[in-house]
């Protein structure tokens, strides 16, 4: 069983990975290679709006700062913790809702089971009842 202090290094290691991957998974994608982001999840070129998927991108900068601030110090900013999960199967309902009405292909449920496991890592591993050192 792992005690508070090794959850918490595991959420600031995991937290910091995971905001790494996701600044060029999402954020960095959308803004310098979409095409090769959305042919590599079954779109068509051209069958997206350039300037959404900008402010998507733009929009995907708020959960990567979240997980990099949230890893500085995840018990004193568990409020940032609650709201990464909350974002993480908020998006991935999001996302079920567009595949499953045919508006994103079906490889996007790599961000469904991205944002799945993003949310339930927190959720599971965060030590809940651990009180922060103020």
């Amino acid at each position: 069983m792992l005690n508070n202090e090794m959850k918490l290094r595991i959420i600031k290691i995991f937290l910091w990975v995971v905001g790494i991957f996701l600044l060029f998974w999402w954020p960095l994608s959308h803004w310098f290679y979409s095409n090769f982001y959305h042919q590599l999840l079954g779109f068509k070129i051209g069958s997206y709006q350039d300037n959404m998927v900008k402010i998507i991108g733009t929009t995907g900068i708020i959960p990567v700062l979240l997980m990099i601030f949230s890893a500085l110090d995840p018990l004193r900013n568990r409020h940032m913790i609650i709201t990464l999960i909350v974002f993480s199967f908020s998006i991935a309902l999001t996302y079920v809702f567009l595949i499953t009405t045919d508006q994103f292909p079906k490889r996007e449920y790599i961000n469904v089971a991205l944002s799945v496991f993003l949310g339930t890592f927190l959720l599971v591993f965060f030590p809940w009842k651990e009180k922060n050192n103020e």
